[in-house]
């Protein structure tokens, strides 16, 4: 009788707790659960970061062809005098800023003709990086030295993106049709221009290119 006691002591104790093997498993288990356990969170902080680059980079992207495809296409080849009194079209543009006249039916001053200026956003030594692009209206009146009327400048693309301008055409007559960095011709527009938008250390997928078509390229 007491030796039927005992045993059924010693096995009701063997059901409460675990075995040395079931100790070292789950220790194991955990141990690898822990490692992994970085890993995860690193993978789903690159997939937030990268799905947030890629909402940002579209908006950027929507942002600068809305301006090309409403205004920079419409770049009407007036001429004006410069400073030192050369006739000129009034069209100039460089890796980094943009400067032409066309119209607006919208622009702050009701519909009419404006210079536009596409400048970078930034100053100092950012600007020369073509950090952001910001644009500038100033009311286009062809008998006076300077325009009647500026409006302030307004973001197209946030500072910290890198916005790079191209220039497809012939700088003179005859020549041959290439693209270019900067657009000093004085007598026609060029047929092309491009504008690259990239996020600063952003991946190469990240990069949007967009190409649009002057209407117009010689004087009337």
């Amino acid at each position: 009788m007491m030796a039927t006691r005992q045993k059924s002591i010693r096995h009701r104790c063997g059901e409460a707790g675990f075995t040395l093997v079931e100790v070292l498993v789950g220790l194991s288990l955990l141990a690898i659960l822990m490692a992994l356990l970085p890993g995860a969170v690193r993978l789903g902080m690159v997939g937030w970061q990268v799905r947030g680059e890629i909402e940002r980079d579209s908006a950027l992207d929507l942002s600068l062809r809305l301006v090309l495809e409403q205004r920079v296409v419409s770049a009407m080849p007036v001429q004006e005098r410069d400073v030192e009194g050369r006739v000129g079209i009034a069209f100039s543009g460089d890796a980094t800023s943009l400067s032409f006249v066309a119209e607006a039916a919208n622009g702050p001053f009701g519909a009419g003709v404006y210079r536009h200026r596409l400048q970078p956003s930034a100053s100092g030594a950012a600007a020369h990086e073509g950090t952001g692009l910001r644009l500038r209206l100033q009311l286009y009146v062809p008998s006076q030295s300077a325009d009647a009327s500026v409006e302030g400048p307004v973001d197209v693309v946030e500072q910290g993106a890198i916005v790079r301008f191209r220039y497809f055409g012939a700088h003179g007559d005859g020549g041959a049709m290439a693209w270019h960095d900067a657009w000093r011709s004085r007598t026609r527009l060029p047929r092309l221009v491009e504008a690259t938008t990239t996020l600063p250390g952003g991946a190469p997928h990240l990069t949007r290119r967009a190409i649009v078509a002057l209407r117009l390229e010689a004087p009337p």
